[in-house]
């Protein structure tokens, strides 16, 4: 960038919006509903319980591209 040192981390700029593209159909898959059937907050309570179940998984796969 401009010949300055730059750091890359991968998955984590645009993290927030395939959280919630991943979210949303994993409950229309699941349950034939949408984040708006469920309202804001039981959506982010859906988003939160779902980010516990995989973030071990991303972190791996993320050590795995970095090493």
């Amino acid at each position: 960038m401009l010949g300055k040192p730059t750091l890359f981390v991968p998955g984590f700029d645009h993290a927030g919006i395939s959280t919630q593209s991943v979210v949303e159909k994993r409950l229309y898959k699941l349950e034939g509903k949408t984040r708006h059937d469920l309202g804001r907050e039981k959506f982010l309570e859906t988003v939160w319980q779902w980010k516990h179940e995989y973030v071990a998984v991303i972190f791996v796969e993320l050590n795995t591209l970095i090493i």
